[in-house]
């Protein structure tokens, strides 16, 4: 996302692959976000209901956390397994 300079998802098939080939589940979920710090971003992903309601599914077990700085602001994508 850094290097496109754009915030996308990853597609579903992508990530159903790439989770479940690190552990059998069969919930994923995902969250990204850019901003000039890390708190700033956590700040948005519990203030949107859609992002919050990710973080919080109780049937996740399993996170996978990325973070890039680029160009003066942080890249995160947050994946959710369980």
């Amino acid at each position: 996302m850094a290097s496109r300079r754009s915030l996308y998802h990853s597609s579903n098939s992508q990530l159903i692959s790439n989770m479940k080939h690190a552990c059998s589940c069969s919930y994923v979920g995902e969250v990204v976000g850019v901003g000039p710090s890390l708190r700033t971003i956590f700040t948005s992903f519990m203030r949107s209901s859609e992002h919050r309601s990710v973080i919080l599914k109780r049937v996740f077990r399993y996170v996978g956390v990325g973070i890039v700085y680029a160009r003066g602001v942080y890249w995160v994508t947050v994946q959710f397994a369980g």
